[in-house]
């Protein structure tokens, strides 16, 4: 992991949705996200966007949703990286060893069939390669439907998998 990343990602997300009892269906989309950062820094490194979602119902149905999700400042981002000093465990020699995580979140507004909901996604995971040339991880997170009166935070959860790689 390198101690400084300036560049642009690019990669897709696969989640499924659920309403609160049940999956509906499963979506995709591409992310394109650009890093600024540099060890220690404590603002959030990430702008970009999760877009071109496509989704298909457990019915069979599939369909475009529209709408964008933007990386969203006032939840943060954030890079960590941690450094394992090399060692020696029972006569055998371990090499340093450096990783990063990182997580970021993205909200807005997506529409499908007349429906808008406000979406919420955090992306989190590790960086790989010498250059984090590559990241993947879990994305979690949730919808709020039009006037709904739902007492949860969400009215139904987002769960799946991303990656990005340096373009």
């Amino acid at each position: 992991m390198p101690t400084e990343i300036n560049a642009s990602y690019a990669g897709r997300l696969k989640v499924d949705v659920t309403d609160p009892t049940t999956t509906i269906g499963e979506v995709e989309g591409n992310l394109n996200l650009d890093v600024a950062w540099r060890d220690g820094q404590t603002t959030n490194p990430f702008t970009g966007t999760a877009s071109d979602f496509t989704g298909t119902l457990v019915t069979g149905e599939t369909g475009a949703i529209d709408g964008t999700l933007t990386v969203d400042d006032s939840f943060g981002g954030s890079i960590s990286r941690v450094v394992n000093p090399a060692m020696e465990v029972a006569g055998v020699s371990v090499p340093e060893t450096q990783i990063g995580a990182l997580t970021v979140t993205l909200t807005g507004e997506l529409s499908q069939g007349g429906t808008t909901a406000d979406t919420n996604i955090m992306l989190g995971g590790s960086f790989f390669g010498d250059a984090g040339e590559a990241a993947l991880g879990p994305v979690v997170g949730g919808y709020n439907l039009p006037d709904s009166a739902n007492p949860a935070i969400f009215d139904g959860a987002i769960a799946g998998t991303y990656y990005i790689e340096q373009e």
